[in-house]
């Protein structure tokens, strides 16, 4: 992270060095240079990585699918750069992997993303309590959006029925096993912090 904070730093300077910022403006303009000069940087790492074992063209469409899904679901997040760049490379590599590999009834894989998404309607979204605010407490329009996209994305396997549309139904199905182990979590730590207090 020590590498992504000098990068984010010379980019403020270069960017903003005529600019009078306040302390708080400041930090708010390093914090989001930071996150987006990471996430730039974990993206492109996994496309050069997809790109070797696959094609970069799968790891940009899944991108493309998750990214929406998995803003109105919530879920878990790693505590690190490293953490979160394994997981995410993980993440893309299996959902490529089982479309090239995992040559399964339509029917049935059809059958377990529409599952999915029900599972998906009801629990989402999963906050974790470290970024819980009360605006995603009050925003009921994530069930809703879940609802919209996955409802897209079996559409879109209906019509086309092509190699890009089971990307999406594996990872309607994907993201429904990391947001249940993720309620998991939380409950399991919720009773954790109960027992010992």
């Amino acid at each position: 992270m020590m590498l992504i904070e000098k990068i984010t730093n010379t980019v403020f300077n270069v960017l903003f060095s005529s600019c009078n910022f306040s302390t708080e403006e400041r930090e708010h303009i390093l914090y989001s240079l930071t996150v987006l000069i990471s996430e730039i940087s974990k993206m492109f790492f996994i496309l050069l990585v997809v790109s070797f074992i696959y094609n970069g063209i799968d790891e940009l469409i899944i991108l493309l699918l998750t990214i929406p899904l998995r803003t109105n679901i919530g879920g878990f997040h790693m505590n690190s750069y490293l953490n979160c760049l394994i997981f995410s490379l993980i993440y893309c590599l299996t959902v490529i992997s089982l479309t090239y590999n995992f040559h399964t009834n339509t029917y049935f894989l059809l059958i377990l993303s529409i599952v999915c998404s029900v599972i998906l309607y009801i629990i989402a979204p999963v906050v974790p309590s470290q970024r819980m605010t009360t605006q995603t407490l009050l925003n009921k329009n994530y069930k809703r959006n879940t609802f919209m996209i996955t409802l897209v994305y079996i559409s879109h396997f209906l019509i086309w029925h092509n190699y890009y549309a089971q990307h999406a139904l594996w990872i309607i199905i994907i993201q429904t096993i990391f947001l249940l182990l993720s309620l998991g979590g939380s409950y399991v730590q919720k009773k954790n912090n109960a027992y010992y207090q």
